[in-house]
């Protein structure tokens, strides 16, 4: 494991979690929702904020880095297990995925207050402990998004908080799935759900998850198609401000589990 130093990183919580992950990328195992990309980077820094640009915080595994510096580059997924990673003002960040969470135990933070920020493939926000991702400005774009996931047999808890700048979904959007909890608060900025064979949105419509997205003050959100809110899980839309632009496909409200789905203004 390059770029590893026992001495600093020698906790054994940190120990037990590169053990699991060294050995799942020997075996090949497929977890829900995971697919290892080697070589890829570790962000354990507990208790700490800094700059995803900042070399010396990332762990790589299974080889160099490669992007600018020796970061994760588009080659490279990105996992933030504990501590907040920052993207500021004239940030660059293209990891080829943004996986948040491990462990039960892992509480990460991804906040960005500017710049811009591209994943080639998923941002998981929460498939294992408890993960925030925080945006106040700038620019992100993931080709699919998911808040709160699973991850094997380790429930999430996932939640998105924008209040500035565009989030951008290329593809669907799914929040809550396989009996995880996943929640989306907006209330300034724009997101946009480009969707695809899955709609925008998907608000707790995957094995029995509890997802919540609120739209408030000056929040907009585009939804290229259709939204679907329950289905199989609990669901809720609130809608109490800001705009909500639904392209195609209208706001379809599932028959099974309790959903709640409400609006004003």
């Amino acid at each position: 494991m390059e770029g590893f130093n026992m001495n600093m990183k020698s906790n054994r919580a940190v120990q037990l979690t590169l053990r699991k992950l060294a050995l799942a990328t020997m075996l090949g195992i497929a977890f829900p929702g995971i697919s290892f990309s080697a070589p890829f980077g570790l962000w354990i820094n507990a208790n700490s904020t800094n700059s995803y640009s900042d070399a010396s915080k990332w762990i790589a595994i299974d080889g160099a880095l490669t992007g600018p510096g020796g970061i994760p580059g588009s080659g490279n997924d990105a996992y933030i297990f504990d501590g907040t990673l920052q993207v500021a003002n004239g940030g660059n960040f293209n990891p080829q995925q943004l996986i948040m969470g491990w462990e039960n135990w892992h509480v990460g933070e991804f906040q960005q207050t500017g710049g811009n920020t591209r994943t080639e493939y998923w941002t998981k926000v929460g498939i294992a402990g408890n993960q925030v991702f925080n945006m106040s400005g700038g620019n992100y774009s993931a080709a699919d998004l998911a808040v709160g996931w699973i991850n094997g047999g380790r429930i999430g808890t996932g939640a998105v908080n924008l209040s500035g700048g565009t989030f951008e979904s290329r593809a669907a959007t799914f929040i809550g799935l396989e009996g995880a909890t996943g929640t989306v608060n907006i209330s300034g900025g724009t997101f946009n759900s480009g969707g695809n064979s899955w709609g925008s949105f998907r608000i707790a419509d995957v094995g029995m998850a509890t997802g919540t997205l609120n739209l408030s003050g000056t929040g907009v959100v585009n939804a290229a198609q259709y939204t679907a809110v329950g289905g199989w899980g609990n669901g809720t839309l609130n809608i109490t401000g800001g705009t909500w632009n639904q392209a195609t496909g209208g706001i379809v409200v599932g028959d099974a589990a309790d959903l709640n789905w409400t609006g004003s203004g």
